[in-house]
C-alpha cells in the first residue's frame, strides 16, 4: 500500500470493507451481500458520483487590517447513498411504497406474495431479488374447495332464514337475560350493610334493598319470559 493521506473515496471504500466483512459474519442472504458488493464496485470506479463538498469555517476579524479570515475547520464529502428500510410482509400490511425490493422465496403462507405486491403503486417500482417460483404463490386449499363446490340456491336461501332465526333467538334471550345485573347489584348492595351509621350508604339502605328487591322480581319474570321464547322458537 502507498503512503500518503487517503482521499474519501479511499476512506468509503475501506468503510464498505468492513461493512461486508461484518455481514459474512452474521450469515446473511446472498442478496444483502450482492448490494453491498455492487456498491463498492461503483465506489471504487467511481461511477457513484459526489453529490456535494463542503467546508466548516470558523470567521474572524483581522485587528490590524480590519479584514476577515476564515479557518477551516474540516471538510466533508457526500456520496448519493440513499436510506432504506427492511420489513416484512405481515409488518407492511395496509402500507403503500413507490419502491421496494422483495424477496418471497421463503413465503410460508397462501396470498403472503400477493400482500408483497400489492403494497406497490406501480410494477415499475418492484425488484425482485430472485425468480418467484410456483410455491410462492400458493392458493388456500380452503378457498379451492369453497370456489369448486356446487350449493344450490335454494338450499343458501333455506339456510339463510334458519340461520336469520337463530341469530334473533340468541339475540333476545341474552337481552331478557338480567342475571348479570342482579348479582352486580346484590354484591354492589352488600356494601351499605356494613357502612358507618352517618355515612351516604347507611342512609340508603333501605332505598338500596327495595331496588335490589324489586330487580330480583324482575329477573324471575325474565326467566319466565325466556322460557316462552324457547317455545316459540322451537316451535
Amino acid at each position: 500500500m502507498g503512503g500518503g493521506k487517503e482521499t474519501p473515496r479511499q476512506k468509503m471504500v475501506g468503510l464498505m470493507y468492513l461493512v461486508l466483512m461484518a455481514l459474512l459474519a452474521l450469515n446473511v442472504t446472498k442478496a444483502v451481500l450482492d448490494a453491498f458488493v455492487a456498491i463498492e464496485k461503483n465506489l471504487q470506479v467511481g461511477t457513484l458520483a459526489q453529490l456535494d463538498r463542503g467546508d466548516s469555517a470558523i470567521a474572524d476579524l483581522n485587528e490590524a487590517t480590519q479584514e476577515i479570515s476564515e479557518e477551516v475547520t474540516g471538510t466533508f464529502v457526500q456520496y448519493p447513498l440513499k436510506l432504506a428500510w427492511a420489513i416484512t410482509v405481515h409488518k407492511s400490511q395496509g402500507l403503500t411504497f413507490d419502491k421496494a425490493i422483495l424477496d418471497v422465496t421463503e413465503v410460508f403462507a397462501p396470498g403472503q406474495a400477493y400482500v408483497a405486491f400489492s403494497r406497490l403503486r406501480t410494477l415499475d417500482g418492484v425488484k425482485l431479488v430472485s425468480p418467484i417460483e410456483n410455491r410462492s404463490i400458493a392458493i388456500d386449499q380452503q378457498l379451492i374447495d369453497f370456489t369448486t363446490q356446487e350449493t344450490n340456491l335454494d338450499d343458501l336461501n333455506t339456510q339463510l332464514k334458519k340461520d336469520t332465526t337463530k341469530f334473533l333467538w340468541q339475540r333476545l334471550l341474552k337481552t331478557f337475560d338480567w342475571y348479570a345485573l342482579v348479582e352486580s347489584m346484590s354484591v354492589h348492595a352488600a356494601s351499605y350493610t356494613g357502612a358507618l351509621s352517618k355515612s351516604e350508604k347507611a342512609k340508603n339502605i333501605d332505598w338500596i334493598k327495595e331496588i335490589t328487591s324489586k330487580l330480583s322480581q324482575t329477573q324471575e319474570d325474565s326467566y319466565k319470559f325466556r322460557k316462552q321464547l324457547d317455545k316459540l322458537f322451537q316451535s
